[in-house]
């Protein structure tokens, strides 16, 4: 017998030995099947529930799919697509209630408590031939509790062609009470009464632009209102129109929470029916300017002024401007970690008020005709969203709206006012808003 060369056995041994511990071959369909588990675990697991602005909720993790040979490479390929068009199914499911309404209830008690007290205060009327006794705080300049009940409907509306934003059309109003205590800050007439806002209007295009690389995205609205409130419709004004640009970036979620910042500009144009604030009243007057008898006509009119106070169409002009137009800016910056959030803003608007009359001899030596004034507005703002199946958040915090300077012209502390608490600009406050 003819011996063989011991590299050629070697090589038949292992050759023998590789098929003899090979697996059988699986089925082709073997992978596919498991790609189609692997999906109907992606696309029928639980998924986040939808965040507040409508974004789309993050997909749940995937469970881990049995390994496959890798021939089943290129098979996997295709559930992607699907899972893509259960996104889909989702998205219109959500287009099917495109109906949203969110409510509020919020008090706030204003820093006025702190301020010092005062007596009672004697005003001479009638020309000075009889007193009306203002009487003092009881140890409070000008308490102050307020309370207010917020309503915004809001309406998705369906793209029309692909190109076009995301658009949401919402509306705004509210119902409040100034201050449920006694404080001649009540506003007079409006002591203790509801007080009716105006109806705000909003048509918000989403975001119309990203930049990729810092994850900054781009917002637009429009804005218009109805003119129901007292105050409003005492200033003739049939409406207002503006506009509002938001810019937003919101960082990675760390372990430690997720931060995000804001920066938001807008201009607003008011108009009305006359030029000047005006309310039925009477004329009979003296040359004094002192009112002769407020009853003479057996009525009790709701305004008496001197003759240089009466309109052309023989109603009385209030006291105030109108204001014609304001620019508005403000930056807002947050962090929150799970149900719990803490954010900050700050505003400066920028008012343009009607000029004053061209009237010498009814002007102050001390006037300045500036005709435009500022304002600005800071919060501090700790709020947690309550774990139910609908939105609900709890809030508390401390805010401010002031002037940017005071009498002497030092510039003010955007948020609480440390110095005049007379005045009430600064407030604490706790809010309790549900989302439907």
């Amino acid at each position: 017998m003819r011996r063989l060369p011991i590299p050629f056995l070697a090589v038949l041994l292992i050759a023998a030995t590789a098929r003899a511990t090979a697996p059988a071959e699986e089925p082709a369909t073997a992978p596919a099947a498991d790609a189609a588990q692997a999906d109907d675990i992606r696309a029928f697991g639980p998924k986040a529930a939808p965040d507040e602005g409508g974004a789309p909720a993050p997909a749940a993790p995937a469970a881990p799919a049995p390994a496959a040979p890798p021939a089943a490479a290129a098979p996997a390929a295709a559930p992607a697509a699907k899972v893509e068009e259960k996104a889909g199914d989702d998205d219109k499911a959500d287009d099917k209630f495109p109906l949203h309404l969110r409510v509020g209830l919020n008090a706030s008690a204003s820093n006025a408590w702190l301020a010092p007290t005062s007596p009672p205060v004697d005003i001479p009327i009638n020309g000075g031939s009889s007193e009306y006794t203002v009487g003092g705080s009881n140890g409070m300049m000008q308490p102050n509790l307020s309370t207010s009940f917020s309503m915004a409907p809001s309406a998705k509306i369906p793209k029309l062609a692909d190109w076009m934003p995301k658009m949401s059309l919402g509306g705004s109003m509210s119902f409040s009470i100034a201050n449920w205590l006694p404080a001649y800050s009540n506003e007079g007439v409006y002591d203790r009464q509801i007080r009716m806002s105006d109806f705000g209007l909003n048509l918000g295009f989403g975001e119309i632009f990203k930049e990729e690389v810092t994850g900054i995205g781009v917002s637009a609205a429009l804005s218009s209102s109805i003119p129901l409130s007292i105050t409003s419709r005492f200033q003739n004004k049939i409406t207002s129109l503006g506009g509002n640009l938001s810019f937003g970036w919101s960082g990675p979620e760390w372990d430690w929470g997720q931060i995000s910042a804001g920066y938001s500009a807008g201009l607003r144009g008011n108009f009305y029916s006359q030029d000047a604030s005006t309310i039925p009243c009477e004329a009979g007057v003296s040359l004094a300017g002192v009112v002769e008898n407020p009853l003479e006509n057996g009525d009790l009119p709701l305004q008496y002024s001197r003759e240089a106070e009466i309109g052309a169409n023989g109603e009385c002009v209030l006291r105030g401007r109108q204001g014609l137009a304001s620019l508005n800016n403000g930056i807002s910056a947050g962090w929150s970690l799970g149900d719990h959030s803490v954010s900050t803003d700050m505003s400066w608007g920028l008012g343009f008020m009607r000029p004053l009359s061209n009237r010498p001899e009814l002007s102050s030596p001390y006037a300045t005709g500036q005709n435009f004034k500022e304002n600005w507005d800071g919060n501090l703002t700790y709020s947690y969203k309550v774990p139910v199946d609908f939105t609900m958040n709890v809030s508390a915090g401390i805010g401010s709206s002031q002037s940017v300077f005071d009498p002497q012209g030092n510039l003010r502390f955007p948020f609480f006012d440390f110095f005049h608490p007379a005045n009430g600009f600064s407030s604490a406050f706790v809010g309790l808003n549900v989302g439907i």
